[in-house]
Order: C-alpha cells, then structure tokens, then sequence
C-alpha cells in the first residue's frame, strides 16, 4: 500500500514522482527533458542578444564621437565667422550698428557663415575617412 502512495505522489510543478527514480523511456522524464532545453536554449538567445546589443553599443558609442566632434566643429566654426564678423564697419550699413536688431543680423550671418564652413569642415573629414579605408 505505501507503495501505492509513493507511485502516485507527483510533484506539481514538473509532474514528476518524486518518490521513485525515473525508469528509462518515462515519457514524463523526457517531456521535462525537452523543457530544460528549451529554457536553456532560450537562455543562449537571450546571451546572444546580449552580445549583440553590446555590439550595436560600440557602434553607438562611434556615432556619438561622430555627432560630439561635429557639435564642436559646428560651434567653432560660428565663434571664427563671429569674429570675423567683428571686424566688418557696421556703420555704413546700419545708423546704430549696436541696436538688437544689427546684432540680431550679426549673429545669422554668424550662424550661416559658420554653418556653411562647418559643412565644407566635415565633408573634407568624411572624405579623408574614406580615402584611408581606400588606401588600406
């Protein structure tokens, strides 16, 4: 009788007895087998896709050089057309060459001078990044 109650004591969870060893061809011992591979090859997907985010994160960290480098040549450039700028005789253009509305002209000149500087800057950069893939 006790064995009766050891047969028929099953786990919940894996739908194993507990009790007693599992016997060779247990259909319910092979169907938690393919379950624990299933999880374990669900687990290599998931590593994977680790990898391969850490991947794209390199590749994201190069793009954020890219687009910081192109932050400050863009700046840089509109402070060298600001001071250029500086230079020119707003007098004969304007009465009150210091009024808003002068500077407000000067600084989109500024910001068009130095944007279409910045713009001749990088593509000769983008250009040079792909003569040395060339020459390699």
């Amino acid at each position: 009788m006790t064995a009766c109650l050891r047969e028929q004591s099953y786990d919940a969870a894996f739908g194993m007895n507990l009790a007693t060893p599992p016997r060779d061809g247990d259909s319910r011992f092979t169907l938690d087998m393919s379950a624990f591979a299933r999880q374990t090859r669900e687990q290599k997907r998931i590593k994977d896709g680790v990898r391969r985010l850490s991947d794209l994160s390199g590749m994201w960290n190069i793009t954020g050089v890219e687009g910081l480098f192109s932050i400050v040549v863009e700046l840089l450039s509109i402070f060298f057309a600001w001071m250029l700028l500086q230079e020119v005789k707003w007098e004969t253009f304007f009465q009150f060459p210091r009024r808003p509305k002068a500077r407000m002209l000067q600084v989109l000149l500024a910001v068009a001078i130095g944007h279409l500087f910045a713009g001749f800057i990088l593509q000769y950069w983008g250009y040079s990044v792909m003569l040395r893939s060339f020459v390699e």
